[in-house]
């Protein structure tokens, strides 16, 4: 079995849209896969159109943001798109970044870089988010690349940068569990935090339902192992996704560690029977 069980359309800050994103899972031969854009649920239904056609197994998902500043993404998997809860959560959240992005827009044109703030908008098809900003920055050729532009401007601690208003992650976990999903921890050592720090966080966010940790995720190779221990060590489930959002980031091809991922049948199967446990 290959399986991408973490990927990005327009519907969020991915440059291609949800059906095209199936289309090219099908190219990469790709058996199961979930589209997990960051705090919306809007290209749930044009994947799964699609992936019904093109007979890829398809997992609904999504990626919320807590955390503030210390970035803690939860995966949440076989969660019911329409869930009032994630709605209300949802549309709060794009109030937020849309303030945060015009205050990234402010600064910027301060810093020399004037940007036109309606055309970042309407470069973002969903929800708005610093690598919009990042690709209109290279568009005007403020800097090379898109990581140059985090690397200059928009990561913590740089002269763009504006931090996010911080939401409890155990919230965003009784959240993505009351809309019928399975919570997953995502890319755990971009947390840049030692293992032994992480312990107690675990076991709080797992009180609160926290069901797994994405332990294959490009930035773990070579780590596979150790953060594999560790789930093992919560008994939780595993998964692993590319986070794949455009050709010209560093994250890698869509589908990119589904050849790393040698137990991806038998930890998908976990994976539906957590989901089906959970809309019982």
């Amino acid at each position: 079995m290959r399986a991408d069980l973490h990927i990005h359309t327009t519907a969020s800050d991915g440059i291609f849209p949800p059906e095209a994103i199936v289309a090219m899972a099908k190219e990469h031969n790709l058996n199961v896969i979930a589209v997990t854009d960051h705090d919306t649920t809007s290209g749930i239904s044009g994947a799964q159109a699609a992936a019904n056609d093109l007979q890829i197994t398809f997992i609904p998902g999504v990626e919320i943001s807590a955390g503030g500043d210390l970035e803690i993404h939860v995966l949440g998997y076989g969660i019911n798109p329409d869930a009032k809860s994630l709605k209300t959560l949802f549309s709060a959240m794009q109030d937020e970044r849309i303030m945060r992005t015009k205050a990234i827009l402010q600064r910027l044109e301060q810093l020399g870089c004037p940007l036109d703030s309606e055309a970042v908008f309407a470069s973002a098809m969903g929800v708005v988010g610093r690598p919009h900003i990042a690709r209109a920055m290279v568009e005007k050729g403020y800097v090379p690349t898109v990581q140059d532009a985090f690397r200059k401007y928009l990561s913590k601690g740089k002269p763009a940068f504006v931090s996010r208003e911080k939401l409890d992650t155990a919230h965003v976990i009784r959240i993505l569990t009351e809309a019928g999903g399975v919570p997953v921890l995502a890319h755990p050592t971009l947390l840049n935090m030692p293992q032994e720090h992480l312990l107690p966080l675990l076991s709080q966010w797992k009180d609160a339902g926290l069901m797994g940790i994405e332990v294959y995720h490009p930035t773990q190779r070579g780590a596979f192992d150790s953060w594999r221990r560790l789930a093992d060590r919560f008994g939780f489930l595993i998964t692993g996704g590319s986070d794949y959002h455009a050709p010209d980031r560093a994250d890698g091809p869509l589908g990119g560690v589904a050849a790393d991922w040698q137990t991806a049948e038998n930890d998908i199967q976990h994976l539906q029977t957590l989901i089906g446990h959970a809309l019982q």
